[in-house]
């Protein structure tokens, strides 16, 4: 990603809780936290593109006493991610204001957390993305992924997801100057990775979804 990336989800910080909640209502984040019953993480965690903060405050509330890495492109994200935690959980939480194309891993992980970040990127940055970051991946560790979908055609959401994802690419390429424009192909990354799908759920008609990775 580029400076220009990184001012414009600066910029869009004091409205990214309104404009999530205007969309989606609670979905959004019900489709981060919903599978956080599936782990237990012990040693450290790392979070790549948490937004404001809303879902570091749920890690740190289920994990406690677990270390996070939060990394996130946007300074003025991590600073609000910041104020939203107490004091004592504050202190268990690293903030690295990084570009996560660029960002190497210093320590290893027992549970990773991309939610709604590899959309942003193209098919070749997400291979390369999650190639390095599964080196970080403790055995026996958890790779938590919450992205948008396009349902099946079986689906009636098929068609409206496809016209909101649409018009979710155009809103973040013209107030980020995000270059994606298309879902990657997460299955193709993941599975460079040697990392495979453990579980699944699905929300909001299967526009949204978390997906539990493991080593294959």
């Amino acid at each position: 990603m580029t400076q220009t990336v990184q001012r414009g989800f600066d910029r869009l910080a004091p409205w990214y809780d309104g404009l999530t909640r205007l969309l989606f209502g609670r979905t959004l984040h019900r489709s981060q936290t919903g599978m956080l019953d599936r782990v237990e993480p012990k040693q450290r965690i790392l979070l790549v593109g948490g937004g404001t903060g809303r879902l570091l405050a749920a890690l740190c509330h289920r994990f406690p006493g677990v270390p996070v890495d939060a990394v996130d492109i946007s300074q003025q994200m991590l600073q609000r991610s910041r104020h939203r935690l107490p004091a004592a959980a504050v202190e268990n939480v690293c903030f690295i204001h990084f570009d996560i194309c660029q960002w190497a891993p210093p320590e290893r992980y027992d549970l990773i957390v991309t939610p709604y970040l590899l959309d942003c990127l193209a098919d070749s940055t997400n291979v390369a993305i999650c190639s390095r970051l599964s080196r970080a991946l403790d055995e026996g560790g958890h790779w938590l992924l919450c992205d948008f979908d396009v349902p099946p055609p079986s689906l009636p959401m098929h068609v409206p997801a496809r016209f909101l994802i649409a018009g979710l690419y155009l809103f973040f390429r013209l107030t980020c100057s995000l270059a994606a424009r298309r879902l990657p192909d997460f299955e193709r990354a993941f599975a460079a990775a040697s990392l495979q799908k453990i579980s699944e759920r699905r929300y909001w008609g299967g526009l949204m979804k978390s997906r539990l990775y493991g080593r294959a």
